[in-house]
């Protein structure tokens, strides 16, 4: 049986054992189709254009691609087999939003490379990158993407379950090849080649480093969550990038403890979190919240599975950050109001916008404080529908809120704010002395801080005294590229912290139950 499996310019024609599932066939030839339900057929999103001899249509693809698509040949990836010769083309990837900008000023340029040098931050669910000159400090591009690593779930628990069950080599080298696609584009962007890449400094999570170096992650994945392998090492780059130059090093920054990874610490360093002179809260918002804490001579940190929620994974049409989502809800006369990235009809929601959706259906009444949606009156203001079986509303076009995103919400929200009050908790504060509250990351960036407090997802009374940083690890990344001085400074901050264990603390359980609710902030 032969298959032919295209994406933009790139086709590959092969040869396979019948039958096996579309997104199989395209991971092992290098394509990786967005899965953040990691292959279980609820999400919707590995939409694929694939015809040919395939298997009857899944009911899970009737539910969740339109009449229109599947008479367009569409089908998803994880749910449909090639049973004789086929075709297969993936959609090209969306113009992902990501912040890339570097830190506005460096306190010294003392890098530990010549040439030039690649910063790189590796989200949960996109990565960026950063190209320098080394010896003026000048930015010569800065770009992002998807992290492909999605296409084994959203989230860092599913991919560690790939991982144990011996996916962890396809792990590894789709992020490889991922970073990799970014830095030609970035080479050829500045202008300058390969082999003049000097050094690097890769950053992220505990589980992103691990996953990058294809590494055990049973420590990660089970109690007691001893980490083995901190970081805080230069590695020859060949060992994780064969094409790179001869002599090239890279440098993986240190990480706190398991889940409190070498990203917050990036964060703690470009942040300036440890010269605060008043109490000062961090919090880098995504599908891993990481969250720190520092009150004179304490630093706390701590790490919350949110979930993929707010990056727009397993929403029902939910979004990253790129063209057709909406990002932006206010009430205007008491009707919603939204903004669509790139203008034009809304195709999706990214998190922003779900944070502001929440925030102004609980203010017009169509969400309860359980979160139950309120039928009558989302019918009394014209906006309800019902898709699946379940309550939804409308928001902007063809994209509603069902109940389902509602709860998801709820979660992560609960989540976020019990790893705040547990931090202030045992630094014995209340978040009403707390000075500022730092969002890094690009959900956190984005987010508005008086949605963010609507629903609970922050501390009451904390909106205006929120500050956005942008990227912060990237920042922290390129100030380690930058300076060797930085390399010690981030060392002795990682090694300053203190990690509070939230998944045996009977504090945080009990708070994160609490927050469910919306009630304590409508």
């Amino acid at each position: 049986m032969k298959i032919t499996l295209q994406k933009g310019e790139r086709v590959v024609e092969t040869a396979y054992d019948a039958p096996q599932y579309l997104s199989d066939v395209l991971l092992e030839h290098g394509f990786a189709p967005d899965m953040p339900c990691g292959g279980q057929g609820r999400c919707g999103k590995c939409k694929v254009v694939a015809t040919g001899a395939l298997s009857p249509v899944h009911p899970n693809e009737t539910a969740l691609l339109t009449k229109q698509e599947l008479n367009a040949a569409w089908r998803l990836a994880c749910l449909t087999q090639a049973v004789g010769d086929a075709m297969v083309s993936l959609p090209d990837a969306q113009a992902v939003l990501t912040l890339h900008d570097g830190p506005q000023d460096h306190t010294a340029l003392r890098p530990w490379a010549k040439g030039i040098g690649l910063a790189v931050d590796i989200g949960t669910t996109t990565i960026a990158a950063y190209l320098y000159r080394l010896d003026t400090g000048e930015q010569l591009a800065s770009s992002g993407a998807q992290n492909p690593q999605r296409a084994f779930g959203a989230d860092v628990i599913t991919r560690m379950t790939h991982a144990l069950r011996g996916k962890g080599e396809e792990l590894a080298r789709v992020v490889r090849d991922g970073i990799d696609e970014l830095l030609k584009r970035l080479l050829n962007e500045a202008g300058r080649s390969l082999d003049e890449l000097g050094g690097a400094v890769i950053t992220g999570n505990s589980t992103m480093l691990y996953l990058l170096c294809n590494l055990d992650v049973s420590c990660l994945a089970f109690a007691p969550f001893a980490q083995d392998r901190m970081f805080g090492e230069f590695l020859d780059a060949r060992e994780l990038f064969p094409s790179w130059p001869k002599g090239c090093r890279v440098y993986l920054p240190r990480c706190v403890s398991a889940y409190v990874g070498a990203d917050i610490t990036c964060s703690m360093l470009s942040s300036g979190l440890c010269d605060a002179k008043e109490p000062t809260l961090l919090a880098d918002i995504g599908t891993n919240g990481e969250i720190a804490l520092y009150d004179g001579g304490r630093l706390l940190c701590c790490s919350t599975a949110a979930g993929p929620a707010f990056e727009g994974a397993l929403i029902y049409k939910g979004s990253l950050a790129a063209p057709g989502a909406i990002d932006r809800i206010w009430l205007a006369q008491g009707t919603l109001q939204s903004h669509v990235i790139g203008g034009g009809e809304a195709t999706g929601i990214c998190g922003s916008g779900l944070l502001d959706a929440l925030n102004a259906m609980l203010t017009l009444g169509l969400v309860d404080s359980t979160g139950r949606m309120d039928r009558e009156r989302a019918r009394e203001l014209g906006r309800y529908i019902e898709i699946n079986g379940q309550p939804a509303v409308t928001i902007s076009g063809d994209v509603p809120i069902i109940q389902a995103d509602v709860r998801a919400v709820q979660l992560a929200k609960a989540s976020i704010l019990a790893g705040i009050e547990t931090l202030l908790h045992y630094a014995g504060r209340g978040a009403g002395e707390i000075d500022a509250l730092l969002l890094a990351g690009g959900f956190g960036s984005f987010l508005s801080p008086w949605s963010a407090q609507g629903i609970g997802l922050i501390p009451h009374g904390i909106a205006g005294r929120t500050r956005a940083l942008g990227n912060a690890a990237g920042a922290g990344a390129i100030m380690l590229l930058l300076d060797e001085g930085a390399i010690d400074e981030s060392l002795k901050i990682a090694n300053r912290a203190q990690t509070v264990e939230l998944s045996t603390d009977a504090f945080f359980m009990e708070h994160y139950i609490g927050n469910m609710a919306f009630e304590l902030f409508v």
